[in-house]
């Protein structure tokens, strides 16, 4: 037997979908008036003990750094990997691997500066 849809069920869907938009953008709205009073504490706080505040410019300073390292030895980890990789291929299929690596990367960079 066929189940019989009420003309009413989209409008109601519909409607439904509208107030559960407009209590996720109120959420969203007293979440982002919540942090902005926690940013406006932290940063009385700061304010009044300023060794405070050098210390965690040079802490932030000290994690942005290791962050470009782990990025850097990812690059290296990365650049050791596809030469192992190169070592592992029979001689007889390196020439020609090696023509296809070059003009996939020659797509990649024409892609990137255009």
């Amino acid at each position: 037997m066929l189940e019989k849809k009420s003309i009413f069920t989209p409008l109601l869907e519909k409607s439904l979908g509208d107030v559960l938009d407009a209590e996720a953008l109120l959420l969203d709205v007293v979440r982002d008036m919540v942090k902005e009073e926690v940013k406006k504490y932290v940063l009385k706080r700061l304010e009044e003990v300023p060794e405070l505040r050098v210390e965690i410019r040079k802490a932030i300073s000290m994690y942005f750094e290791a962050k470009m390292r782990e990025m850097y030895a990812g690059v290296l980890l990365a650049k050791s990997s596809a030469k192992l990789g190169y070592e592992l291929i029979p001689e007889n299929l390196k020439k020609d691997m090696w023509a296809e690596i070059e003009s996939e990367m020659t797509k990649v960079i024409e892609r990137t500066f255009k």
